[in-house]
């Protein structure tokens, strides 16, 4: 079963990550411990979606997208944006290839169903 958490880029998944990369394509601007820097900075304003398998009480992380929530306008809403700052060149999830079909829609419910978060992602860099 796939869940997932939206946070801020504030958790330490560095041990989970390491693992998650030699089964996935990384993309070096979800590293956690750049997202973090970029957070710490206040120089963008992250949410992080982290998917994880959960099975027999274990976790493993299969899936990290972070999107930048950003206000374009004064008076237009808030989206989130795929690229999560203005010096990422690249906005593409981190999936492990296993749970691709569970994973990115898994991504869009949780959006979804945030209370929080804006119902508009602008994908335009993806």
């Amino acid at each position: 079963m796939i869940s997932v958490t939206i946070d801020s880029p504030v958790e330490d998944i560095g041990p989970h990550w390491a693992d998650l990369v030699r089964r996935a394509s990384s993309n070096v601007f979800m590293s956690p411990a750049a997202l973090r820097a970029v957070s710490a900075s206040n120089f963008a304003e992250i949410r992080t979606l982290l998917a994880w398998e959960e099975e027999g009480g274990a976790r493993r992380l299969v899936g990290v997208w972070a999107l930048r929530l950003r206000k374009l306008a004064p008076f237009w809403p808030s989206v989130l944006e795929a690229l999560p700052y203005n010096y990422a060149f690249l906005s593409s999830p981190v999936v492990d290839p296993s749970f691709a079909d569970e994973v990115m829609p898994a991504f869009f419910a949780a959006i979804e169903q945030d209370p929080w978060l804006p119902d508009i992602v602008s994908l335009q860099v993806l």
